[in-house]
């Protein structure tokens, strides 16, 4: 399943980057010991169930509504799922910085690896995870929509028409 995550991250975030491998496991080379597990499977499917929790509800209930069933309504909805996770990452990012400066074992490693340009982060790699969790987002919306649509009473040919 990690492998499976980081793959599609990859599609959308440089591996090269520093946030990239941060994300990753982080395990003592001498010891062979996980220090930190990997976070790529975590947030892909937090993303999944926020993407499937909104495509529920504007297909199948609470907004299931026929004032809804036009294209627009969807852009909204795939909108503002993109902007939940986006939001999402960028808070992720953060949360494993701060796990990473708590764990004495990482720092060591970083430090010694890296040489504090892990936790010196640019924003411009903290954004560019977050959008690219943002576009996961939008691929697992999509797919859901698909499923959902035949399930819908009012938006079943949202946004797809027969």
């Amino acid at each position: 399943m990690n492998q499976f995550f980081t793959s599609i991250y990859s599609w959308f975030c440089d591996r090269s980057l520093a946030v990239f491998k941060m994300m990753g496991s982080i395990i003592d080379e001498d010891t062979g010991d996980l220090i930190l597990s990997s976070s790529f499977t975590t947030i892909g499917l937090v993303a999944a169930v926020i993407s499937f929790l909104v495509t529920f509800a504007f297909y199948i209930w609470p907004i299931n509504h026929p004032r809804f069933k036009a294209w627009w309504a969807w852009i909204i909805m795939l909108t503002g799922n993109f902007l939940i996770n986006f939001g999402l990452g960028f808070a992720f990012v953060h949360h494993r910085i701060g796990d990473i400066q708590n764990s004495e074992e990482a720092m060591e490693l970083f430090d010694e690896f890296n040489h504090d340009e892990v936790l010196s982060l640019p924003t411009s790699q903290w954004i560019d995870f977050a959008f690219a969790n943002g576009c996961i987002s939008i691929l697992f919306f999509i797919f859901f929509s698909l499923i959902l649509t035949w399930m819908s009473s009012t938006c079943k040919y949202s946004p797809f028409r027969s």
